[in-house]
């Protein structure tokens, strides 16, 4: 199943990229490889974690923002 903002963002002509592993992807892997877009000059890299339903995502998110020093 496509998550509604990768389908959104397939939909409006860009092409999806699987930037982790799978949802249990180690994050210090992922922080690298959104690294190398921004490094590479990207402006705007969007992300959206993968979560249980109903589960708050905010934590996945600092985490993120922890390991890319943000």
């Amino acid at each position: 199943m496509t998550a509604p903002l990768a389908a959104a963002v397939e939909e409006a002509g860009f092409g999806a990229l699987w930037l982790g592993s799978s949802p249990d992807g180690d994050l210090v892997q992922v922080a690298a490889r959104l690294g190398q877009h921004l490094d590479a000059g990207a402006d705007h890299v969007v992300i959206q974690l993968l979560t249980e339903p109903g589960a708050d995502p905010v934590p996945g998110y600092r985490d993120l923002a922890r390991a890319l020093r943000m």
